[in-house]
């Protein structure tokens, strides 16, 4: 949820999957021996969340991802054995490529 919330301030839309039932995942099942309390935090981080224009789902899981820099798709299915189905989702920001300046690349008349 944090890297969402991170990918989300730079402008980028973000949708976050979630496998399990609520958001969290495994955090919930951690047990941390200096006495923190996960549970809490858990809750404040994900009240937080629920105010970003961040779009989640629950009980789905990313079967397959397929693609390259700027035109990934990924098929994702429920994990509810009542509603099963698998879409596809485009997705993915179109990068550049590293255009190097180092050792005069690109600047000898033989390459």
């Amino acid at each position: 949820m944090e890297s969402a919330r991170s990918v989300a301030d730079m402008g980028f839309q973000v949708y976050l999957v979630e496998q399990g039932d609520k958001l969290g995942g495994q955090a919930w099942n951690l047990v941390v021996s200096s006495g923190l309390q996960l549970p809490g935090l858990l809750e404040e981080l994900i009240r937080r969340f629920r105010l970003t224009p961040i779009s989640s789902c629950c009980s789905l899981h990313v079967k397959a991802t397929s693609g390259f820099i700027g035109n990934f798709a990924s098929m994702i299915q429920t994990s509810k054995a009542s509603a099963n189905w698998i879409r596809r989702h485009h997705h993915g920001y179109g990068g550049q490529p590293y255009k190097p300046e180092e050792y005069l690349y690109g600047q000898n008349p033989m390459s």
